[in-house]
């Protein structure tokens, strides 16, 4: 067994620290782990990509696909700004189309279902 003065002086001080990031990170992670979906209780944005409004609003990749004018899968990763620009049209009319796609399948109520 290793007795502490056997060990370089600069151990212990990189073993703090690795640990201190390791917490820090851990906890940002968390935190934002937690405070995602908050997106869902403001608008649609353009800066938003495809995926994240399938996955923070609880719209079908289908109808996110129907939206977009795009085969399933097309435009991944891309913000809607960039896919209005590629299509040619401003970014505020793909914006809107996708809120109120994003609207109808929200529930109307606190608990309710959402539509089909």
């Amino acid at each position: 067994m290793t007795r502490r003065d056997d060990l370089p002086r600069w151990v212990l001080p990189v073993f703090v620290v690795a640990t201190l990031l390791a917490l820090v990170l851990g906890g940002m992670t968390l935190w934002h782990a937690l405070t995602f979906e908050r997106y869902a209780e403001g608008p649609i944005e353009a800066w938003m990509t495809p995926g994240m409004i399938v996955h923070v609003y609880d719209i079908s990749p289908e109808d996110m696909s129907a939206v977009l004018g795009l085969p399933q899968g097309e435009g991944k990763g891309k913000p809607l700004a960039e896919i209005a620009k590629a299509r040619g049209e401003p970014a505020a009319d793909l914006v809107a189309r996708v809120q109120a796609a994003v609207d109808a399948h929200r529930p109307t109520a606190p608990g309710a279902a959402r539509s089909p």
